[in-house]
């Protein structure tokens, strides 16, 4: 009666699989860990570089938009290269009109290639959260969001250190879903 019992299909595909994972467990012990290799990705030298007029709004304290224009060099095939470069120039002028706090740099800008959508990503990277007031910071995202808007791009989604961020730098609140 007990050699039915294991004789069934139930117990012995149980007792294979047991087999075969107990083997490939102890194959993968055996072997050692898994060596890792560090891999730099380099820009491919030579890219053609190409002059952009693009347009920066920044706004003065009555509220009131003062549109811009700036020419910058991006790389002829990098469209996120332009929008970095766009917030880099909008940085510029609004580090010199002290809008944008110093040590806050210019965000990463990332580009998804999902459908037809334009929404960009911003990943503001800094060690420190600068102090704003509510109203700095309102003209300084306000400054972002039209300069984004005047040269195409729909909508934007806020990363702070690579980390979805509910709100811009310590008031707002902002997109943060890719």
């Amino acid at each position: 009666m007990r050699t039915g019992l294991l004789l069934k299909p139930e117990v012995i595909l149980a007792a294979l699989l047991f087999v075969l994972g107990a083997g490939y467990l102890m194959g993968g012990l055996l072997e050692g860990g898994v060596e890792l290799r560090e891999v730099e990705l380099q820009a491919p030298e030579g890219r053609s570089m190409r002059a952009v007029e693009v347009q920066l709004v920044r706004f003065d304290p009555a509220g009131l938009e003062v549109p811009s224009f700036v020419t910058v060099e991006v790389p002829e095939d990098d469209e996120a290269g332009l929008y970095a470069a766009t917030l880099a120039a909008l940085r510029e002028t609004l580090v010199a009109d002290g809008v944008w706090p110093q040590e806050l740099p210019a965000p990463v800008v990332f580009l998804p290639s999902v459908g037809r959508s334009s929404n960009l990503v911003l990943d503001f990277r800094f060690a420190d959260k600068p102090s704003l007031t509510v109203a700095q910071e309102r003209s300084l995202l306000d400054s972002i969001e039209a300069t984004l808007a005047a040269n195409g791009i729909d909508s934007a989604s806020y990363l702070q250190n690579g980390q979805a961020a509910r709100v811009f730098l310590e008031h707002l609140t902002v997109r943060s879903s890719l």
